[in-house]
């Protein structure tokens, strides 16, 4: 009999290599990183649920100019936050 975790645990995963293979949700680009969006989360020191994270590109994600963990620019280009990004996530999953 698999334990609840096991089942739970192979589902995340799942779901994150799904991520793995989208575009980043704010340029397009591939390959992708997932974020772990920390507002979702209720503790700044604790990332997310795998389900609500993103897939997003290097440089839209670490990149000191572009990144969310930097100064937003292309973030910025296109209007986008965490939950609007995750929003897009979710409408591609759904709908492709």
């Amino acid at each position: 009999m698999t334990c609840r975790r096991t089942v739970k645990q192979s589902k995340s995963k799942r779901h994150l290599d799904k991520l793995a293979s989208m575009s980043c949700v704010v340029c397009g680009t591939k390959p992708v990183e997932i974020h772990h969006p920390r507002p979702f989360s209720g503790a700044l020191s604790k990332k997310c649920s795998d389900y609500l994270a993103l897939p997003v590109c290097p440089d839209c994600h670490r990149g000191s100019d572009n990144g969310i963990h930097g100064n937003k620019n292309m973030w910025k280009v296109y209007d986008l936050d965490e939950p609007k990004a995750l929003a897009v996530v979710i409408e591609r999953l759904l709908y492709g």
